[in-house]
């Protein structure tokens, strides 16, 4: 065979070569007119050592089992995250720590987080990924089980400096803990279903985000500092157990495939970061996280001023139309990518996340571009209520829309490049990650800044007016440089309509056959 861009068509040729050759009859038994050669036994040999290829990569199966656990350690390193958020200020007050460092400390877990996404898919590769999530929850329960002394400590600058280093070692593990789990998602599935598969792991992660503040505070209130700490290591170490005791397929754990482990050549995270389709999309998921946090430390004092006049309860009642919204959309994106394709859909999504920032509060009269959708302005509590609530609910569509096709379109380009799922998949995870910690980070800085000077509507509309513009920008680079890509390739549109990657990459091994 002649040489390919990346090793998964070499398989997926060696895959269509076998299935074709016994209709031949040149593998399966020599031709009547033939007789047998020395190498007869070479070429029998060499099928069987083919046929093991293909059973070992045979990626068309759900390997449900490792989905489920990738996406439950996921879910619990973001539980561990938000738990401590509903009950550790005030416990920390109480210490004598001040309002800063209390966010310092809250704060501190994800800068440790990002920090580790630029070593951790280097590790994963190298020590495999079922043994790095083993280790990464059993720390995790271990620092969970520190977390729970500290309540034992009552001087404030040794309280602070104990819970500060066990959550930024609680944000070491979770960043290995993520992008093990992450690839370990991307290889349990065909690859067809490689952004479903990922976007039931953010619907899980999700879950964890939103569900660690409840537990946290109901933990609490049952047995005191301790208690909220403990649920969690407990949790964590079940998990690391299931991990021990549930088998896992080689390729799923993929120790030693990753590029970036001794194949002397560039590694895959160096190959990723220079394809220009990488970075961009690598800008959209980050101002897609950016604008999922942007309303975080925003939207309470807004709703709680007239004509809403909401309570606590009801204001996190609202700021969970987010999650709801993005948990049922995301579950129902992979069909409606089948009808329109990956890179509409990505459109679609963003042209819905201005729209939801430009409608949800409106302000009050016109006072310049800033104010050109005030005609929208509602004084009812109904009418106003109407108004956030959609904005919301647009928010989490746009979320489910966008996120499915950035993960197919990431690894479509890591084809490109000549790099395979094995070679680059934690690697990916990575980039992902990367985005996520830094918009978890800029989201609200951002915002409080913004209306701090312009208040909370305008603030919105800026933002919108923001988003579509960037967007469209993105979009564009990427819709010529897919364009431009065609007269070379001489494939369709794969890139800009085909819902999922696979049919491109069957579509060149064929090609090449």
């Amino acid at each position: 065979l002649p040489p390919f861009e990346s090793r998964t068509n070499f398989i997926k040729a060696q895959r269509i070569v076998i299935m074709i050759t016994p209709l031949r009859g040149s593998f399966t038994r020599p031709r009547d007119s033939m007789k047998r050669t020395p190498n007869s036994s070479f070429v029998q040999q060499e099928q069987e050592e083919n046929q093991e290829l293909i059973v070992e990569y045979d990626r068309n199966q759900w390997r449900w089992s490792s989905l489920l656990l990738a996406a439950t350690s996921a879910m619990l390193a973001d539980l561990n995250y938000t738990l401590l958020i509903s009950f550790f200020p005030e416990a920390a007050k109480k210490k004598g720590l001040s309002l800063f460092t209390v966010g310092l400390v809250i704060s501190v877990f994800q800068l440790f987080n990002f920090l580790t996404c630029f070593i951790a898919p280097a590790v994963t590769s190298k020590l495999g990924a079922r043994l790095v999530l083993i280790l990464a929850n059993m720390l995790q329960s271990g620092l969970s089980v520190g977390m729970a002394f500290t309540g034992m400590i009552n001087d404030p600058k040794g309280f602070f400096v104990s819970v500060i280093i066990l959550r930024s070692l609680q944000g070491v593990a979770a960043s290995f803990a993520e992008i093990a789990a992450g690839g370990i998602g991307m290889r349990s599935v065909p690859y067809d279903k490689l952004g479903e598969a990922m976007t039931y792991i953010e619907m899980t992660r999700v879950l964890g985000t939103v569900s660690g503040p409840l537990l946290g505070g109901i933990f609490f209130n049952i047995g005191g500092y301790p208690s909220p700490f403990i649920l969690s290591a407990a949790l964590l170490c079940i998990m690391a157990i299931a991990l021990i005791l549930t088998p896992m397929a080689k390729e799923v754990d993929n120790k030693g495939e990753g590029r970036d482990v001794g194949t002397g050549g560039p590694s895959a995270t160096r190959i990723l970061w220079s394809q220009p389709v990488i970075v961009i999309l690598f800008f959209l998921i980050l101002s897609f996280c950016v604008a999922f946090t942007f309303i975080e430390p925003t939207l309470q004092p807004f709703l709680i001023r007239p004509p809403f006049n909401l309570g606590h309860a009801s204001v996190g009642g609202v700021a969970v139309l987010i999650t709801l919204s993005f948990l049922v959309f995301g579950a129902i994106t992979p069909f409606f990518i089948n009808f329109i394709g990956l890179l509409p859909s990505m459109s679609l999504g963003f042209l819905l996340m201005g729209i939801s920032f430009i409608i949800m509060a409106p302000p009050v009269k016109f006072e310049g571009p800033l104010s050109l959708f005030s005609f929208m302005h509602q004084t009812s509590f109904s009418g106003s209520m109407a108004l956030i609530c959609s904005g919301m609910l647009l928010l989490g569509m746009a979320g489910g829309l966008v996120y499915n096709p950035v993960n197919n379109l990431m690894v479509s380009e890591a084809d490109f490049a000549g790099l395979s799922l094995e070679e680059c998949s934690d690697q990916i995870v990575s980039i992902l990650n990367q985005a996520f910690t830094l918009g978890g980070f800029f989201g609200p800085l951002i915002s409080g800044c913004l209306v701090h000077h312009l208040g909370f509507p305008r603030s919105c509309t800026l933002f919108g007016y923001i988003t579509l513009f960037f967007t469209a920008l993105a979009i564009t680079l990427l819709f010529v440089i897919f364009k431009r890509r065609k007269p070379e390739t001489d494939s369709t549109d794969s890139d800009l309509t085909t819902p999922f990657v696979d049919d491109r990459i069957d579509s060149q091994s064929e090609g090449v056959l």
